[in-house]
């Protein structure tokens, strides 16, 4: 990891179980020619199986903003033609993301105002973690470190098994100082 880049993490929990990762996030017209744009408050749903970010009919109408092109959009109802949109987004690590390209999808009946795809969350780490039922979702950008989750295990599984081998050579009662 480079030391003089800036590095922006978040990390959020949920009690329980989630089917659905939502972060807050912030929304805007390009700020590059617009430096006096506002943000606007929204929910974004995290969405590894969407290839681009989105953005909601209803949020395209609160930022007034014009397609700039459109695209042949493959979802999960099927294909149709969808209008291309360029916005900042602000992630809950307060990390401006500027001129993404989102597609228009679908309004979702207020749940979220935009979808985040892996043209973003590849951008950096993004992990689901946790102890169930427990889970915590963290990013961070840009990439900092490389988790193994089965050099991990094995480095766990290696270490119980010294820390057993010890107290077997080492029963309570027995002090091997002399």
């Amino acid at each position: 990891m480079n030391n003089n880049i800036p590095t922006f993490a978040f990390t959020t929990t949920h009690p329980r179980f989630v089917r659905e990762i939502i972060t807050e996030a912030e929304v805007s017209i390009p700020h590059v020619g617009n430096p006096t744009a506002e943000f606007i408050k929204t929910s974004a749903l995290w969405d590894t199986g969407a290839t681009n970010s989105v953005i909601t009919p209803l949020l395209v109408d609160k930022l007034g903003i014009k397609s700039i092109t459109q695209i042949r959009s493959l979802h999960a109802g099927g294909e149709s033609i969808a209008d291309v949109y360029m916005i900042d987004i602000v992630l809950p690590n307060k990390l401006v993301i500027p001129n993404v390209k989102v597609s228009k999808c679908a309004e979702q009946g207020g749940r979220f105002g935009i979808i985040i795809g892996m043209d973003i969350i590849s951008m950096g780490d993004f992990s689901i973690s946790g102890q169930y039922p427990r889970r915590m979702v963290s990013f961070c950008l840009p990439s900092s470190i490389h988790v193994d989750y089965v050099r991990l295990l094995q480095q766990r599984d290696m270490l119980i098994a010294n820390q057993k081998e010890q107290r077997d050579n080492n029963p309570k009662g027995n002090n091997t100082q002399t």
